[in-house]
């Protein structure tokens, strides 16, 4: 299978395997467990061992009128606990199967809402580098950034992070996935329930991303951070950054998706 999917020496073909997979893997859940196929776009970048994608469904006049007006959300949005488990109990299993490798990790963020349109973006970090041969020539830049964000950690909180994962997927996308930030106080202070009624660890790394991510930008592509997605997991001790390159072309890939 995993042949029939990933072509090691063509980017566009695996690109166009991987989207076809996706959505035949979208529609069997639906199908399985009673679900509107909310999915009717997708987009799939592929670099290193990183994968980023989005599934999204346009929203009828009532539906933005609910949102935007009324403050509701949509009910891709109420089942987002429900389709988080339902991603990690048998769409990554499946996945790993069928590419052949493990996901060492993978996050699904919360829904993004623009204009009349639901998008959901995920990202997956496979334990093999399967798309090492696209666009080799972000090697030298993703070297760098990692450089650069390991200096910025160890200056700003005495010691370094165990292991960062820099990826620049299309000249759109920049994925940074850093491990190993929690030290022993903070894994006890976890532990003692501290976090439960103010996440306080959490919004200091996430604080910490958006200010190397700002400073990343601004120093190597001469632009500005724009709403991107920066979660820390304390459970797996990883923050997961996922960042358009400018503004302009956020917006102009937002608007784009589905003309």
């Amino acid at each position: 299978m995993r042949s029939q999917i990933i072509n090691s020496l063509s980017c566009e073909d695996t690109q166009r395997n991987v989207t076809a997979y996706h959505k035949a893997l979208i529609n069997e859940v639906c199908c399985k467990f009673g679900f509107a196929d909310f999915s009717v776009q997708q987009f799939i970048a592929l670099r290193k061992n990183v994968e980023v994608g989005f599934v999204a469904t346009r929203l009828t006049d009532w539906e933005c009128r609910a949102i935007f007006e009324y403050g509701k959300k949509h009910v891709f949005h109420e089942y987002y606990p429900l389709i988080v488990d339902l991603i990690k109990n048998v769409t990554i299993p499946r996945k790993e199967k069928d590419y052949g490798c493990t996901i060492n990790y993978y996050h699904m963020f919360p829904p993004l809402y623009h204009e009349k349109m639901i998008y959901s973006f995920f990202v997956n970090f496979f334990d093999k580098p399967l798309f090492k041969a696209f666009t080799p020539e972000k090697s030298v830049l993703e070297q760098q950034l990692m450089k650069h964000i390991s200096a910025f950690l160890c200056k700003q909180n005495k010691y370094g992070p165990e292991q960062i994962n820099v990826a620049i997927l299309d000249d759109q996308f920049l994925v940074v996935l850093i491990s190993g930030l929690l030290t022993p106080f903070l894994q006890d202070a976890i532990k003692n329930g501290m976090e439960d009624d103010d996440p306080f660890i959490a919004k200091l790394f996430v604080a910490e991303g958006k200010t190397v991510l700002e400073d990343i930008l601004a120093q190597y592509f001469s632009t500005q951070a724009y709403n991107p997605f920066i979660y820390f997991d304390k459970s797996s001790d990883k923050l997961i950054i996922l960042s358009s390159l400018s503004k302009k072309s956020w917006l102009h890939f937002l608007s784009a998706a589905f003309e």
